[in-house]
């Protein structure tokens, strides 16, 4: 989730309670800014929270590559003589 929909979601109440337009403005571009110093993009990465970043006029194609590399997988199980593992 982007930065916008973020702080649009998660503080929907207090920013509909600021009635001044610009403490409005500030405070959704403080809250902004607080929520990208704490995302690293790269942390994630290396966590395997994130597989890539997608750029938006790519997002269609990405999709249909996974799909069909998925469509390929062999999702069957062996079959096993004994029903239950070993312990």
């Amino acid at each position: 989730m982007g930065p916008e929909a973020a702080v649009n979601a998660v503080y929907a109440n207090k920013i509909a309670s600021i009635e001044d337009l610009d403490e409005r403005g500030a405070f959704v571009a403080a809250a902004r800014a607080e929520y990208l110093a704490d995302v690293d993009l790269e942390r994630l990465a290396s966590d395997l929270v994130i597989d890539e970043i997608v750029e938006p006029e790519d997002l269609r194609s990405a999709i249909a590559t996974r799909l069909k590399y998925a469509a390929r997988r062999d999702r069957h199980f062996s079959s096993r003589h004994r029903a239950i593992p070993p312990v």
